[in-house]
């Protein structure tokens, strides 16, 4: 049985099947077209079978996912191909502190805390089919380092015997907060390291 269904100028025949707003997959039919001009005037077309395939399969294509570094933004899209578009994203697992997955598959944000390495997590996309989703998983990881760590300044002011001293050190990079103490060698006589503060102060006297 046919059924029509028109629009302004254009008449629609459905020789086989019900009518469907979206086609299914696998589904199978046979259609003719007919269009009417303004005066009345008429054509159809031939019969047109078509059937309608699956998509291919929902896969994710992202393999892998580039470094981070601590205290340094940080994006990246998860990528998938087939299925049917839009796709929705979630994970499980844990992302670095700091970093958060969007449902559009965008991880970003800046790296925080001081948990330096891999953090492992499954992401799973999932397509927009009806009447049932595709979904498909992979395992990912995300490595965090922490900028290298440096001390400034590079080199000290010098002192004067009977004089007081206070210098203040620095350091940039790796993870806060920082812990100073003397490696190697000794202060001169009559200076001191003040442990957090990282001051040098002393009054060197004249021997």
């Amino acid at each position: 049985m046919s059924t029509r269904q028109r629009y302004p100028g254009i008449e629609f025949e459905q020789q086989h099947g019900g009518n469907q707003r979206h086609a299914d997959r696998g589904r199978r039919g046979s259609f003719a077209f007919k269009v009417t001009d303004a005066a009345g005037d008429s054509a159809t077309s031939p019969a047109i079978n078509f059937t309608v395939n699956a998509p291919p399969a929902l896969t994710i294509t992202t393999p892998s996912l580039p470094a981070g570094v601590m205290g340094t933004a940080y994006s990246q899209t998860l990528q998938a191909t087939g299925g049917v578009a839009p796709y929705k994203w979630s994970y499980t697992g844990s992302l670095p502190a700091g970093l958060s997955l969007s449902s559009a598959g965008v991880i970003s944000g800046t790296p925080t805390g001081t948990f330096t390495g891999t953090s492992n997590f499954a992401a799973t996309v999932t397509d927009s089919q009806t009447p049932t989703n595709a979904t498909n998983g992979a395992n990912l990881g995300i490595a965090i380092s922490a900028p290298t760590l440096k001390i400034t300044p590079a080199t000290l002011p010098g002192g004067t015997l009977g004089t007081a001293y206070n210098q203040t050190l620095g350091a940039t990079g790796g993870i806060t907060p920082y812990a100073w103490s003397i490696s190697v060698g000794a202060l001169p006589a009559g200076l001191t390291l003040n442990g957090a503060r990282v001051r040098l102060r002393a009054l060197r006297r004249a021997v």
